[in-house]
């Protein structure tokens, strides 16, 4: 299963463009040298806001979805756990970059900006064909338009907490509104479970930074 998984074309791709947009670092990077600096910053950007903070939901939201409606409950919970570590890293990579930016004004020239608004794009365009190998057809409660959809509205989140604009997708519209909202509530509802007796003994919601501020705070002012 595996290897049929690493066989598919989009994976291919996805792992492709993940590999010719990270640059390699190595500890003797002098970070005192704008381009390097700026290589620095790709990767943060790349791995924080991109693989994890867009590709990840894409991929994770039908077992969610599964685990919502009572199906495969065991790997469901650990997909649920995994995201919700996944929002502490996207956090601190977004605090990290704004940063690393913030203190080396020199890194952000229009043309690098351009190129991180690539790289996400590019990032979206290969989760999206993933999202055709994924699910080819609909399933109930699921369709992978609205996937697609869930992939360009997390991205456009990530460049907004950046403070950078949105991206259109294929049809020209700027996606701001999750097509799941249930999904934030299965995700980030916090669980405490006493593993011994396997019962619920606590529910509150979990406190990130990220994701407690409403998007109406974080989409003012963009038009659709």
């Amino acid at each position: 299963m595996s290897a049929l998984f690493l066989s598919l074309p989009s994976v291919i791709n996805k792992n492709r463009i993940i590999t010719e947009h990270l640059p390699q670092l190595r500890r003797s990077l002098d970070l005192n040298v704008t381009e390097n600096k700026r290589l620095f910053a790709k990767t943060i950007f790349g791995i924080t806001q991109i693989m994890e903070g867009t590709q990840f939901y894409g991929l994770f939201l039908p077992l969610l979805h599964l685990l919502r409606n009572g199906k495969m409950p065991g790997i469901g919970q650990m997909f649920r756990y995994t995201l919700r570590d996944e929002s502490n890293h996207i956090e601190l990579g977004r605090r990290l970059f704004l940063a690393l930016v913030e203190e080396n004004p020199d890194i952000m020239a229009p043309s690098f900006k351009e190129e991180l608004m690539q790289f996400m794009q590019a990032g979206i365009d290969a989760e999206i064909a993933f999202i055709d190998d994924l699910l080819p057809e609909a399933i109930a409660g699921l369709t992978p338009d609205e996937i697609k959809q869930f992939v360009y509205y997390n991205a456009n989140r990530r460049l907004l907490g950046l403070g950078y604009d949105p991206l259109k997708n294929k049809q020209g519209k700027i996606i701001l509104d999750n097509p799941f909202p249930w999904s934030s509530e299965i995700i980030y509802l916090k669980k405490n479970e006493n593993f011994f007796e396997t019962k619920v003994t606590e529910y509150g919601k979990i406190s990130n930074l990220q994701e407690v501020r409403t998007e109406a705070e974080l989409f003012e002012g963009i038009e659709v």
